[in-house]
C-alpha cells in the first residue's frame, strides 16, 4: 500500500499565503558567523558605512535585500569535501570585470586581500526596524523572507548588488515524514522543559504542517 501524500508548496507562507515577490536585482549584506532561514526574524549589527546607506535607503523605499554568508576565516583555505558548499569570492577592486558566471573559490582562498567571500545560496530578508547607533553602525532587525541563489554580479561599489532567483520547491508529505516532523515537534517541546525556549516558538512548531518551514525555525 502507498502511503499517503501531501504536496506543500514552499511558495507560500506559513499560513498559507503566497511569499512576498522577489526582485530580480538586490543589494547584498554580507552576514559573519550567522545564517538567516526563511521566516526567521534575527537582529544584527551592520558597521561598513557603505552598507549602512544601503539599508536605510532599502527601509525607507521599502524594498528586500538579500543576505549572503561569508563563510568563517578559520574555514578558508581548509580542505573540503567536494560535495560541501564552495564559497564565491568576489574581487571588490573598481576595475574588475562583474561576471554573468560567478566562479567558485579555489580550496586554498587565496585570491588577494581586496575581496569578499559569500555562499551562494542565501535569503531575502525584509528590513523591520533599524536604529542608529552614534559610532555610525546600525542595530537592524531583518526578516527572513525565502532563498534566493545568486546568478549574476552586478554592482560592487559602493555595496553589492547581485541577480538572484528564488528556490522554491515542493515538498511531499509521505507518512515517513509525518513521523519526523511529529518527532522533531515532541523533542522541541521537552527542550523547552530544560531550556527557556519562549512559548509562542513552541506553539508556532506545534502548529507548524511544512517540515522544511519547520526545520528552518
Amino acid at each position: 500500500m502507498l502511503d499517503p501524500m501531501t504536496f506543500i508548496d514552499s511558495s507560500l507562507t506559513p499560513d498559507g499565503q503566497p511569499i512576498q515577490e522577489i526582485p530580480r536585482t538586490l543589494s547584498v549584506l554580507p552576514l559573519h558567523g550567522i545564517v538567516i532561514y526563511p521566516f526567521m526574524m534575527t537582529p544584527v549589527l551592520v558597521s561598513d558605512p557603505a552598507e549602512c546607506a544601503m539599508i536605510l535607503e532599502a527601509e525607507k523605499n521599502e524594498i528586500p535585500i538579500a543576505a549572503f554568508t561569508s563563510p568563517a576565516p578559520a574555514d578558508v583555505g581548509q580542505s573540503q569535501s567536494p560535495s560541501a558548499p564552495q564559497p564565491l569570492a568576489i574581487d571588490m577592486a573598481p576595475s574588475a570585470p562583474e561576471s554573468d558566471h560567478p566562479q567558485t573559490d579555489d580550496a586554498t582562498g587565496n585570491d588577494g586581500h581586496n575581496s569578499v567571500r559569500l555562499y551562494t545560496v542565501g535569503t531575502a530578508v525584509n528590513i523591520l526596524k533599524t536604529i542608529k547607533i552614534p559610532d555610525g553602525s546600525a542595530r537592524v532587525m531583518l526578516h527572513g523572507l525565502q532563498r534566493v541563489r545568486l546568478t549574476k554580479i552586478v554592482q560592487k561599489q559602493p555595496h553589492i548588488q547581485v541577480n538572484v532567483h528564488t528556490c522554491e520547491s515542493f515538498t511531499v508529505l509521505t507518512s515517513e515524514l509525518r513521523m519526523m516532523t511529529q518527532s522533531a515537534k515532541s523533542l522541541l517541546k521537552k527542550l523547552g522543559e530544560i531550556i527557556r525556549i519562549p512559548e509562542d516558538v513552541i506553539v508556532a512548531a506545534h502548529n507548524q504542517e511544512d517540515p522544511g518551514i519547520l526545520a528552518d525555525m
